[in-house]
């Protein structure tokens, strides 16, 4: 078990912010498989404690979760990232049966939607109640794009169409 995940979720639970920090932690993992280069720099000496540190602040996490980022930062570590996430996931599946989904969308998702996608989503997250996390992105042409801890199920337009063009 990963102690750094282990303890965050200690903190988490004893300052009553488990689902604040899951849900932060799921859009931190998101953006950290989008930019695999920022652990990277987050781990060269050539940035000084302070710079590591005032990164990690301008991301404007939970203080929690920064604080975890700060320690790994600090100690060159960052590399250990791509261990305590999955190990959170697995500890917080286990513990509170939700699975925290972010969906993006070119428009908000009216409650018939949400509940006709929670329908259709149920299947592959047996046994765990489905949280839906709804952003709007302007950049899809239409259709969803569906991210469940930083795998993306892409059911977009876009997608559809670049899988077109690629066929033809």
């Amino acid at each position: 078990m990963n102690s750094y995940a282990k303890a965050l979720l200690e903190v988490a639970e004893a300052h009553d912010m488990v689902d604040e920090i899951a849900f932060e932690f799921d859009q931190l993992n998101e953006a950290m498989f989008a930019n695999k280069q920022w652990l990277k720099m987050m781990d060269s000496p050539m940035l000084s404690a302070e710079e590591k540190s005032m990164k990690i602040d301008a991301l404007g996490l939970n203080q929690h979760l920064a604080a975890m980022l700060k320690i790994l930062a600090e100690s060159n570590q960052m590399e250990l990232y791509d261990d305590i996430y999955p190990e959170w996931v697995r500890m917080m599946r286990s513990k509170n049966n939700v699975a925290h989904i972010n969906v993006y969308t070119v428009e908000p998702l009216n409650d018939k939607q949400l509940s006709a996608l929670t329908k259709k989503l149920q299947p592959r997250f047996k046994n765990l109640t489905i949280e839906l996390h709804v952003k709007v992105r302007e950049h899809l042409i239409g259709g969803l794009q569906i991210v469940y801890q930083g795998r993306s199920l892409d059911n977009s337009v876009a997608r559809e169409l670049e899988e077109l063009f690629m066929t033809l």
